[in-house]
């Protein structure tokens, strides 16, 4: 027997609304770069995102839900999300494009589109 969760259809290419594909920034520091007005997020939220994950310094994209085909959704909590995630998107709102640092020692670089929390 399969049990499947629909959580809701998105498109491929979803994003932050007036957001084209998002471009890796030359800064490393955690800020926002367009604000949401949407729903919050908060720990343990169910988040639908899209994103980018860039090699620092050099600014190389490495991985990225855009090129994979579609949307991610995750559980926004320290061992179901990637490192930094729930620090760099709890507080944040749907239709916020955020950039963040993957936690401590890491050199990698996020920018997140929150699509939709559930």
């Amino acid at each position: 027997m399969l049990v499947f969760d629909v959580l809701g259809g998105y498109p491929p290419d979803a994003r932050v609304v007036g957001g084209p594909s998002p471009d890796v920034p030359a800064d490393r520091s955690p800020h926002v770069l367009i604000g949401g007005s949407g729903p919050q997020v908060r720990a343990g939220s169910k988040v639908i995102v899209q994103y980018v994950m860039a090699e620092w310094p050099g600014r190389r994209v490495v991985d990225s839900s855009y090129r994979r085909g579609g949307p991610s959704a995750f559980t926004l909590g320290p061992r179901a999300a990637p490192p930094g995630w729930v620090a760099g998107l709890a507080g944040q709102r749907v239709g916020a494009r955020v950039a963040f640092p993957a936690g401590v020692g890491r050199s990698l670089l996020y920018v997140v589109d929150i699509v939709d929390v559930l």
